[in-house]
């Protein structure tokens, strides 16, 4: 019971120094891209409703991604959407569409290179070459 508390507190404790990050048209983060950089290992990143057209967005850090109102990123039809490259990652709410075609790149809404523990929930993917590659 006693190491049960100790995990507890510690567990709670590492919550604690999470930000939220939060992405909007009219916010301070416009970007989802520059959200990502700013974000540390933990984080939450709150995409709220927009379009956002970013081009291929690179996620190497474990961060949660969620989507408010279910934002839209389009691929404009050249590229893939998400790219995640880190362990722990979970992307929640959003609607992706337009991923690039191609025969020789494996372009997707949501590629997962060798990740673990990651959460893929709730979104809609549209007009996508490959929905979700893992």
């Amino acid at each position: 019971m006693r190491l049960q508390v100790i995990i507890f507190f510690l567990f709670t404790g590492l919550l604690s120094f999470a930000s939220v990050l939060k992405v909007g048209p009219d916010l301070q983060i416009t970007s989802i891209r520059s959200a990502i950089e700013k974000a540390k290992n933990g984080d939450v990143i709150e995409v709220y409703p927009g379009t956002y057209t970013e081009g291929p967005i690179e996620v190497e850090k474990s961060i949660h991604l969620k989507g408010i109102d279910r934002p839209v990123i389009d691929g404009q039809m050249e590229h893939s959407i998400l790219t995640i490259s880190a362990d722990s990652v979970s992307i929640t709410g959003f609607r992706l569409i337009n991923v690039g075609r191609s025969y020789t790149e494996d372009k997707s809404g949501i590629r997962m290179i060798r990740c673990k523990y990651f959460l893929i929930e709730d979104n809609i993917l549209e007009n996508t070459f490959f929905g979700i590659y893992l």
